[in-house]
């Protein structure tokens, strides 16, 4: 009978040690991902913040596409008083544009696969995904940024030809 309560005994001692050392490892995964989610959380004013001023960006650059292709209607009604620098810059500006919305366009969709991403692993508590998923889309908005800060550039170069 000592036998069975000493056996009882240390089976009871050692699955208490043993539900112990799983609540540890519980607890240590969970730290790990409300850290993970502490860096997601700072990431997301910046992912705010890009896309404010990528609507900015666009914005502009809708006004100066206005005043872009009225320059240009202008010049090409005047043909004979174009020059041969003028035709070639124009010819030059408009091939870069083509180029660079192709870009944009490849950045956009991309960038919209890394968002769907980011959902499903959010949905799936899949906190390390989630996190390389948006320091993907604000590698890809800076991206953007600076395709479309170079198109207005051109936008504004077109309006001094």
């Amino acid at each position: 009978m000592k036998r069975f309560f000493t056996i009882l005994l240390i089976a009871i001692i050692f699955l208490c040690s043993v539900s112990q050392g799983f609540a540890y490892k519980k607890q240590t995964v969970s730290r790990g991902k409300v850290e993970i989610q502490r860096e997601i959380q700072k990431l997301i004013p910046q992912v705010r913040l890009n896309n404010v001023q990528i609507y900015k960006l666009k914005y502009e650059m809708k006004k100066e596409y206005k005043k872009a292709k009225y320059k240009i209607q202008n010049l090409l009604k005047q043909k004979e008083k174009l020059t041969a620098d003028q035709i070639r810059d124009i010819k030059k500006s408009i091939e870069f544009l083509k180029e660079n919305n192709g870009e944009i366009t490849k950045v956009g969709e991309q960038y919209n696969v890394s968002v769907i991403s980011l959902k499903k692993a959010s949905s799936l508590k899949d906190m390390e995904t989630a996190k390389n998923n948006i320091n993907k889309i604000i590698s890809m908005q800076k991206t953007r940024i600076e395709q479309l800060k170079k198109i207005y550039e051109e936008l504004r170069n077109i309006k001094n030809i």
